[in-house]
């Protein structure tokens, strides 16, 4: 890419070769893409990792009530987790990437059930659109076994108050994030579920 500005479309360094597209190629259709560069100060990937996951565990923190410093605290102790430096270590570079924004995607999911609902909506798609953009859909999937006990709680407390309204609103809300969030990343996604077919 540095030399041609082309994209290597095959790696022999992953697994005993795979396709480079997989983990690599850089995909100009994504339109928050350029969010992340914004969101990690155009830091080196390592402290941008790091800086990601504090801020968006700051980010969850402050949207369920706890005091600036608390969440301070509580976001320091989440980036210098072991398990950050574990994955950096084996090069797990996307699955760091991809667990950064799953904090913040459920904060905004949070404030969608909090009736923000406008703000809560557009945060979850672009916090879940990054997240989708970097490729490691293990956590994809465990943030929405997240957001769903999240739904199914705050729907059981609304449904005994007769807010019924706000359960399908929520609802609305994440449905439309979702499906937002995936579309913005049909091209990559659409690579996976071909590679899927070969593997």
């Amino acid at each position: 890419r540095a030399e041609t500005g082309k994209e290597a479309l095959w790696t022999n360094s992953m697994f005993g070769g795979m396709p480079g597209y997989m983990m690599s190629m850089r995909i100009k259709s994504n339109l928050v893409a350029p969010v992340d560069k914004v969101l990690t100060l155009f830091l080196p990937k390592s402290p941008a990792y790091l800086f990601l996951y504090m801020l968006g565990f700051y980010f969850l923190a402050i949207v369920m009530k706890a005091k600036p410093l608390q969440a301070a605290v509580m976001a320091v102790a989440y980036g210098f987790g072991s398990y950050l430096f574990l994955n950096l270590e084996a090069g797990h570079n996307t699955k760091v990437h991809a667990l950064a924004y799953m904090a913040p995607t459920l904060a905004g999911f949070i404030l969608i059930t909090e009736k923000k609902y406008i703000v809560g909506t557009l945060l979850m798609l672009v916090l879940l659109s990054l997240q989708i953009y970097f490729n490691h859909l293990q956590i994809t999937y465990y943030t929405f076994l997240a957001a769903g006990l999240l739904f199914l709680v705050d729907s059981i407390f609304k449904i005994k108050a007769g807010e019924f309204k706000h359960v399908g609103i929520t609802l609305g809300g994440f449905i439309l994030a979702t499906l937002l969030a995936f579309s913005m990343n049909s091209t990559r996604l659409m690579i996976v579920q071909e590679y899927s077919k070969e593997t």
